[in-house]
């Protein structure tokens, strides 16, 4: 219990705390003795001219000391702390008064033992060097507490939720200047996406999740006693003080329904005009009914009129089209750092001026996600090519149109809302280009930008024209030259062998099947690209071709059309290595199966070197410009004197790199692929998930050898798996139909499923009964999806708590 400190405060009770960053409780420095003087000194800066009859100071850079505190030496509480002395860890500390008042700051430290002397209790020294300024916290006493006793461990009524956020974001973002949160408050997560209904623990810096309210759905419940019956009554002036069950009255044209004792408003109602009927015949003229207890043709239309969606803000501008093609491939870049750079992301055109209807005044956005493995960092942001605009706002950038990433941020989302000064015309060369200032070293990916008219941003979807040409097979016309065909991943087809018959550069006279898929997209406006085509013929043949294009008429044809081995005469057999590649040769091979890159020398310069033709090659862990690190084997196709090649790697831990080099002066693109997005096949209840390789696996009904112990009631399990590599260890991921979610690693030897972030600290809901196990008691969970229920639900525990 907080003490009164209205007239002064004495120093017993003061308490030293510390915890993790994410620990949700923090622990108590036993027996602390005495605490050093707390917060900054600013360091004076003479500021004194001429003018001066006396010697002028400012304020300078603040100065943190190490803050020492001295503990009595006993040997439990020795124990909790003396281990983690000197591990460089950033604990987070909370000095608390006898008031309520409390001191916050971060930071590593070190213990230190005092000297004894005759008849001296032992004691030692807890120093800790802040990384951040220490921050104060009001008292619990005012002057109108009264001399009252509060804060501390009876601070009063706090609800369950201290404070809503409306995404994760906002609330790791939040600044809590006003001291409106405590160390132990809970809040909740109300917004729309899928993070609705988490709620988190503040431990005095930051957030910890704790649990998320809304459950799973569970099983339909039995048929419900029949409900009160709904009388409509008519219409009123007011609302009478009491009323039956389920009855129901307008006032004007609002509905209101008396349930449990109170006046529900249930909104207002009215339905659009109808037509205007035919009319019919005369009736019999009849006695005129009261009119008064029903809505009128103005009160109805008035509702209406003063209705408003709760879905957009007004002054919202709403878009959603991506107006740029080429999207669905990400961009990736590498920086040395040494001066500006700005890359064309000439990929990213505008669609044709007439889709796009851009022009002056016209509000867009542009977002987009972004990741590197810098090392040196700058600002880098994209823009628009010969375009001036004003901008209206940014989120996740640095300043109005960048973004700086850091060491503790590599990756992020980004967003610009800009109001144009020009049309956009994709015909004047009007494309997306990226900034990146000087001293940016690594590599850059952008993925999944789109930019839209108006100013709400929208879930990324490629172009409608990049939807529609990658879903459709396009039939070809006659006399079709197939080299001209350049345009992007397209598929094409001929059903008639008259008409095959008329195809230029076509390798066949019979109906096929064509696939175009770029390999390399180049990287700015002139660049040259590269395509593969693969040719299907209906009687089982397929060829094979490499085309480079600069995007006019200039073309390099890298490898001719070559027909893929389909009858034993071209097929090599394990006896026959004289000549690996039997029959007619595609390129100038010289027949040998493969060739090394040693530890020290060049990959790339192997690759060049190596003579066109395919090869298989093995690469040393020590090779340079091996981008793994380790042992990898690979095959590579090159042409051109070794100026165009193309290799796949295979490490041993699963990882893929694909490598392309388009001519004789340009650098090698380095591209990873994760082999966990590889699907895997339906695991079996012979499967035994410490075999599998890295990949995606499905369980459908048999639970495999060694998953976790989560089958339903039924005795089944349906549930994914993904295995991958990674930083030298195996880890594989489980998640069910129930919303399970397990980790298990291989770092040498298996350890068992844990929960992620919980490792021996469980905290799920149980699948069979719907509980959760907390601390040895079970919770039940709100199950029903409207967060405003769940929020009255334990609201009422909390009450009922409270008066008990």
């Amino acid at each position: 219990m907080a003490i009164d400190s209205s007239s002064g405060m004495a120093s017993a009770g003061t308490k030293l705390f510390y915890s993790k960053t994410d620990d949700v409780a923090p622990t108590e420095v036993a027996d602390v003795k005495t605490t050093p003087e707390v917060g900054v000194q600013p360091q004076q800066l003479e500021v004194t001219n001429l003018g001066d009859e006396t010697q002028q100071y400012d304020l300078g850079m603040n100065n943190s000391t190490a803050l020492a505190f001295s503990v009595v030496y006993k040997g439990p509480t020795w124990n909790k702390i003396y281990a983690n002395s000197g591990n460089r860890v950033i604990y987070n500390w909370k000095l608390v008064y006898p008031d309520g008042m409390y001191i916050t700051f971060s930071g590593p430290f070190q213990v230190t033992v005092q000297g004894l002397d005759i008849n001296t209790p032992l004691a030692y020294t807890i120093s800790i060097s802040p990384t951040v300024v220490p921050k104060f916290h009001k008292s619990a006493s005012d002057e109108s507490s009264g001399g009252e006793e509060i804060g501390g461990d009876s601070m009063g009524y706090r609800p369950m939720f201290v404070k809503t956020f409306s995404s994760v974001a906002a609330m790791n973002s939040y600044d809590d200047s006003d001291d409106s949160l405590i160390q132990g408050d809970f809040v909740l997560v109300n917004g729309t996406d899928a993070d609705r209904g988490k709620v988190y623990f503040y431990n005095g810096s930051n957030f910890t999740f704790f649990a998320n309210i809304i459950g799973p759905q569970g099983v339909q419940g039995v048929k419900g006693d029949p409900g009160l019956s709904v009388r409509m009554k008519g219409k009123v002036s007011s609302l009478p003080a009491l009323a039956n069950e389920g009855e129901l009255y307008f006032v004007g044209t609002t509905l209101y329904s008396y349930t449990n004792g109170q006046w529900i408003n249930l909104g207002d109602f009215k339905g659009d005009k109808g037509d205007k009927g035919d009319i019919g015949p005369t009736g019999k003229v009849g006695p005129m009914p009261d009119m008064t207890e029903y809505a009128t043709e103005s009160d109805v239309t008035k509702a209406v009129s003063t209705a408003t969606s709760d879905s957009v803000k007004w002054g919202d501008q709403v878009g959603g089209r991506n107006l740029l093609l080429g999207t669905e491939t990400s961009y990736v870049g590498s920086f040395a750092g040494s001066g500006d750079s700005f890359p064309d992301l000439y990929k990213y055109s505008f669609v044709s001026e007439t889709n796009s209807g851009l022009t002056t005044g016209d509000v867009v956005t542009w977002h987009f996600d972004w990741s590197t493995n810098a090392t040196a960092y700058g600002d880098f942001g994209p823009y628009i090519v010969g375009q001036s605009y004003d901008v209206i706002k940014s989120t996740g950038m640095s300043h109005t149109e960048a973004v700086t990433p850091n060491s503790s941020m590599k990756s992020g989302h980004a967003s610009i809302t800009v109001k144009l000064k020009a049309p956009i015309n994709s015909s004047s060369y009007q494309f997306m280009r990226m900034y990146v200032r000087s001293g940016f070293i690594g590599t850059l990916t952008i993925s999944n930008m789109m930019l839209e008219k108006g100013n709400v941003e929208h879930d990324y979807v490629p172009a409608l024209e990049n939807l529609i040409a990658s879903s459709q097979t396009i039939p070809l016309p006659s006399g079709t030259d197939l080299y001209t065909l350049l345009e992007g991943d397209r598929s094409y087809y001929v059903n008639q062998k008259t008409l095959a018959a008329t195809m230029i550069n076509c390798p066949t006279a019979s109906a096929f099947v064509l696939t175009i898929r770029t390999i390399s997209p180049g990287n700015s406006i002139g660049a040259w690209k590269i395509f593969s085509l693969s040719l299907k013929v209906l009687n089982g043949e397929e060829w094979h071709a490499i085309i480079s294009t600069d995007g006019s008429a200039k073309q390099t044809i890298s490898m001719p059309w070559t027909l893929e081995p389909n009858d034993d005469s071209k097929v090599v057999h394990v006896t026959d290595t004289s000549n690996w590649q039997k029959g007619g040769k595609a390129t100038a091979d010289d027949g040998n199966p493969y060739f090394a890159v040693n530890a020290g020398e060049d990959l790339f310069t192997k690759l060049s070197s190596a003579g066109n033709g395919f090869r298989t090659v093995y690469v040393n862990a020590s090779a340079v410009n091996n981008p793994s690190g380790t042992s990898m084997r690979g095959t590579t196709l090159a042409d051109n004197n070794g100026n165009i090649w193309i290799a796949d790697f295979t490490t041993w831990s699963g990882y893929t790199y694909h490598m392309v080099k388009w001519g004789a002066t340009s650098t090698p693109i380095v591209t990873t692929v994760d082999s966990s997005s590889y699907q895997g096949k339906i695991l079996t209840a012979t499967d035994d998930i410490y075999n599998l390789s890295p990949g995606t696996y499905s369980i459908n009904g048999s639970a495999p050898l060694h998953a976790p112990a989560l089958i339903d009631s039924s005795g089944k399990m349906y549930a994914t798996i993904t295995v991958k590599f990674t930083a030298g260890y195996k880890q594989v991921e489980y998640w069910d139909d129930y919303a399970n979610h397990r980790i298990m690693i291989n770092s040498g030897n298996w350890n068992p499923w844990f929960v992620p972030n919980t490792f021996g600290k469980d905290v799920m809901i149980d699948p069979h009964n719907g509980t959760i196990p907390v601390n040895g008691k079970y919770i039940t969970p709100v199950s029903s999806n409207d967060l405003t229920s769940a929020i009255a639900t334990m609201k009422a525990y909390v009450d009922r708590k409270i008066k008990s």
